[in-house]
């Protein structure tokens, strides 16, 4: 040791300023990763909804289909709007009751993907019009129903395909067959 003292109680300004600079750059890459999970979160998320609302939207009609005793060939109006089961985006189902179910697809013109619906209205027996209007599910962007025979009463099979799409327009689609389990005259 030379004579002189040095004070080694804090630090200098270039110790603070190297500190400083390698705890900003390690905060920055944290908050880099946690944004990124976080975006990877709410895609997954918005994924996940699409997917469970066109599965719910399957399952509903495909269980529909098989406590039905036929689709029907049939038309109506509601709200202006003409459904027939010649369009391939709505399905007319006889039930055991006498009711007739109608599945269709409700876009509005113009609407946001989340607005685009599938919807269910009943007429139930004696009655002239349908009622309910139920939505199934939403962010749906596409309905198909295909039948096994011509003409469709005769038909014992039903693909329903069902396409959904979240709001940034990544889509998921799901298609299966359902049978009718009940005699058309029973």
């Amino acid at each position: 040791m030379s004579g002189s003292k040095r004070n080694d109680l804090g630090f200098t300004l270039v110790e603070v300023l190297v500190a400083s600079v390698i705890l900003a750059l390690v905060l920055g890459g944290a908050y880099s990763m946690l944004q990124s999970g976080a975006v990877s979160y709410k895609i997954g998320e918005a994924k996940i909804d699409v997917q469970q609302n066109v599965r719910v939207a399957v399952a509903e009609v495909a269980r529909e289909v098989r406590s039905s005793r036929q689709a029907l060939e049939m038309q109506v109006v509601i709200n202006s709007v003409l459904y027939s089961s010649a369009n391939p985006g709505n399905i007319f189902l006889s039930k055991p009751d006498g009711s007739v179910v109608l599945y269709y697809w409700h876009f509005p013109a113009g609407s946001p993907v989340a607005e685009r619906e599938l919807r269910r209205a009943v007429r139930n027996p004696g009655v002239t019009t349908f009622s309910g209007f139920n939505p199934v599910a939403y962010g749906i962007t596409g309905v198909h129903f295909a039948y096994d025979r011509v003409p469709l009463t005769a038909s014992r099979v039903v693909t329903i395909k069902i396409q959904g799409a979240d709001h940034e327009g990544r889509t998921y689609e799901l298609e299966t067959k359902s049978s009718f389990r009940l005699p058309a005259g029973s």
